[in-house]
This record gives structure tokens, sequence and C-alpha cells, in this order.
């Protein structure tokens, strides 16, 4: 069955962010200082939904319905700094309420909790830990910038959009440690593992849990200052989509990691990633020629150009296989992001997003599988360090083809 959808969401009230929060310096026992932190975020808005071919209805057992609607989104985040670790945690909750019906969907619920400890002089180690319940899968179709930082200990999907097109309740676990050591003054290597299982509440025929394993390890080594040649391997492994159905993945990849100074302050980011990928599948699953085994090229391409002293421009371009809860199948994929976004005043802040990206199916690899398209604009009002008012406009729009997705139909 296919299926197209398209929205448009303009938020036209918002009683932004409220975020408290600040740096203590505990210092009453002998030994080198903590710090630590608690920041705590509210977000109320309004906005108006468009569904153009959307079916309403007042039970949601499709799409989310057009009409007007109100998103409320909470969130804790605590730091932590000792002398040779730091620990975090984040934790954040998304409800949208329907005047219409009188009705309260839950958005999503996420958890993270991470620990950064140096275990020696030259050895690192970091652990990530995340749960999430009815998260939006389709979120990850539509592509997304890096974070500002590659220093980020936690990352968390954002329950700001909600992309569901049902009503399906899961849960969402992930692990992942990485352990790295410092050779030498230009070698670093490191060792990565992760896991993730995804438990549908009412698993069917066309929605099936996902477990994935990941192991692998990379290389760097630099050639200059602001030159850094990387090298890594990864082995997933995933299971779900349909019974008997096992996926197996290598993939090598090679890149170069530069910065550039435009001025005293501000740096042009540049980041390579080029690559392999055998993706071993049951031969009964595919209609290929070559049989349960194939071969794809993966890229990564991150731009960050900070074009004037408050103003920023980044991108990015990504393409490999996707393993996302929701679709029937793995997908390779092509996915484009851009982003401009800068201070018009000292209070006033404009944001401009774009992205892009298209899919074809691996069990066939001759059909296009997907094509989604999103854009946001947001400018933002600071009332006070704290507090800020903003409007926002998000149009997204996704053509899920040939039974990629099992959407319920209503009786009449």
């Amino acid at each position: 069955m296919r299926r197209r959808h398209q929205r448009e969401l303009l938020v036209f009230t918002a009683v932004a962010i409220l975020s408290t929060g600040g740096a203590t310096m505990l210092a009453q026992a002998p030994g080198p200082p903590a710090t630590q932190r608690l920041d705590v975020a509210v977000e109320v808005s309004g906005g108006y939904d468009s569904d153009a071919e959307g079916v309403v209805t007042p039970d949601f057992e499709q799409l989310t319905p057009s009409g007007y609607s109100t998103l409320a989104i909470g969130s804790l985040e605590y730091f932590r700094q000792f002398s040779e670790a730091q620990v975090s945690a984040v934790t954040g909750s998304a409800l949208r309420y329907f005047p219409e019906f009188r009705k309260v969907r839950t958005v999503g619920h996420t958890v993270a909790v991470g620990l950064d400890a140096n275990v020696s002089k030259r050895l690192a180690l970091r652990i990530n830990q995340d749960a999430a319940y009815s998260p939006s899968y389709l979120y990850g179709l539509f592509p997304q910038l890096p974070p500002d930082s590659t220093d980020d200990a936690l990352v968390v999907a954002s329950p700001d959009y909600d992309y569901n097109i049902d009503d399906s309740t899961s849960y969402n676990f992930g692990t992942s440690a990485t352990l790295t050591r410092s050779l030498s003054r230009r070698f670093t290597v490191n060792v990565q593992g992760e896991a993730r299982h995804i438990n549908f509440t009412n698993e069917s025929d066309l929605r099936h849990d996902l477990t994935t394993y990941g192991v692998g390890g990379g290389l760097s080594r630099n050639l200059t200052r602001n030159t850094v040649l990387t090298a890594d391997y990864h082995f997933r492994t995933i299971e779900g989509y349909a019974v008997g159905l096992t996926v197996g993945e290598h993939a090598v990849n090679a890149g170069i990691d530069l910065t550039r100074p435009v001025s005293a302050r501000r740096h042009v980011q540049l980041s390579f990633r080029l690559g392999g990928s055998t993706i071993d599948m049951p031969q009964f699953a595919t209609e290929t020629e070559s049989g349960g085994r194939q071969f794809r090229v993966n890229a990564d391409f991150i731009g960050f150009y900070p074009f004037a002293r408050t103003w920023r421009l980044r991108g990015s371009y990504n393409r490999g296989v996707q393993y996302v809860g929701g679709l029937t199948q793995p997908a390779f994929v092509d996915g484009f992001t851009g982003e401009v976004g800068g201070l018009i005043s000292r209070r006033v802040e404009f944001r401009a997003f774009a992205g892009r990206t298209s899919g074809q199916s691996l069990l066939a690899s001759s059909r296009s599988l997907l094509d989604t398209y999103s854009g946001d604009v947001k400018i933002s009002y600071s009332l006070s360090p704290r507090i800020s008012l903003y409007g926002q406009y998000l149009y997204y729009a996704y053509d899920l083809r040939e039974r990629v997705y099992a959407v319920p139909t209503v009786a009449t």
C-alpha cells in the first residue's frame, strides 16, 4: 500500500522555553573541586496543523488530525563534573492536546544517562544508556543536522515534532560504550559496542520488534594541528522486519577532518567519510540477482561555516543503510540537510532548515522505497536570559511506497 502524506504546522503562540540552572563549585572537602548543574526547561506552544491528505478520526487511529493543538514539552538535564569523570542525565516528555476532540496524545517520553571517565592518563571510557516510550520512528527518516559539538555526552531524539502516522506505541532501549586509547601524540585508537531493542506493544505482520547489535573500532592520526585522518570498521547484525530475516552488515570507512581559522574566534570545520558496506541477508528475502549479499558505497559530509560574527551555515550529506522501526524492511538512504541561522539583533534570533531523503529497498534494489522533504523556519525573541517567545513554521512530506508501512483502515 502506497502512502503519501504532507503536513504543515504553524506555531502561532509560544510561552517558549523557561530554563533555570547554574553551576556550583563544591569544595567543602579537600581534593579537586567538582562542578554540577541542573537545568529545567518548559515549553508550551500552540499551532495550526494542516493535513491535506490524512483521514481525521476522533480516536486517532490514523494520521495526526488537522486543526489547532497545543504542544507541551518538559525536560530536566543534570550534569556533574568530577576530577576524572563527568556524569550526565537528561529526561523529557512531550504531550499534544487537541481541543476539538478534547484528547491528549503522547508524543514521546525519553531518558538517557551518560558517563565519561578517564580510566588512566591515556585511556578514556564513554558509556551511554537511553530509553524511550512511543517514539516517532519516522523522525529518523527526516535527516537532522549533527550536534554543535562532538563532545556531547548524550544524544537523545528530540520530542519536538510528531511524525507518527498512526497510534502505535512501543519501547526503545539502547546502550553504547566507547573505549579510547591514546597511543602517542599523533595516534589514537578506539573500540565501540552498541545494542538497541525496539519492542512494539502491538506487534503485527507488518510491524515487528527490532534488535540491533554492533561492534567496531577506529584509528585516527593527527597530520597537523588542524588535520586529522581517520579509518574505522563496524559490524552490525539486525533481527526483525520479518520472521527469519536477520541482516548482517560489515562497513569500512576512511575520512579526514579539517579545521581552518576564519578569524581569532571563528573556524571553518569540514568532515569527510567515504567507504563501503557489504550487507548479508537470507537469499529468499531478496529479489536481486546477486542473492543475499550486496555491496553499497557509504559517504558522509559535515560542514560548518561561521560567515559572520553571530551567523553560521551548516550542512550535511549522508549515504548509507538505515534500520528504522516501523518500516517493513531495511533501507539504503541518501539524505541532505542545510541550515542558516544567527542573531538579527541582541534579542532576536533567526533559523531556517531544509532537508531531503530518498531511499531504496535492500530487498529489491530497483524499488524506490521512500522520499521525504522537510523545512523549518523559526524566529525567537529573548525576553530574558531564561524566557523567550518564538514563532515557527514547519512543513514535511513523505511518500512511503509499496506496503512499506501499514496504514490502518476505517470501516464505513
